[in-house]
């Protein structure tokens, strides 16, 4: 009988590990023409996205980045050109980018944070 619950915890602890690695927290800010979004995958990894579509939102570069503790972990630009003449030619760009968090549980909060400029 002991095994036998020794059996069912250790498959129920298993279990959870591998179903928790799986789970995804997103976020997503700003519009279709101009935005930002930040998935948390296990508490563990964070993947930012930033977008922008010049000729829908006026906008030319989007910025975004993680930190923590006052410290700069991942900084990621869309940049386009600055010659006006060009801004109907410009469809959109993208970019993309990935930090871990930290593993110590005292360790101040990773944050997400987004700008874009015209």
């Amino acid at each position: 009988m002991k095994k036998t619950k020794v059996k069912i915890a250790l498959v129920s602890l298993v279990a959870s590990i591998g179903l928790g690695a799986t789970s995804a927290f997103a976020t997503q800010f700003g519009t279709a023409a101009a935005g930002a979004s930040s998935t948390e995958t296990a508490q563990l990894y964070y993947f930012g996205t930033v977008w922008v579509y010049p000729k829908e939102s006026g906008y030319k570069q989007g910025t975004f980045k993680y930190s923590r503790g006052g410290k700069t972990l991942l900084t990621r630009k869309t940049t386009y050109y600055s010659n006006p003449s060009t801004v109907a030619k410009m469809t959109s760009s993208t970019a993309t980018g990935g930090v871990w968090d930290s593993l110590n549980p005292f360790a101040s909060k990773t944050t997400f944070s987004y700008n874009h400029t015209k």
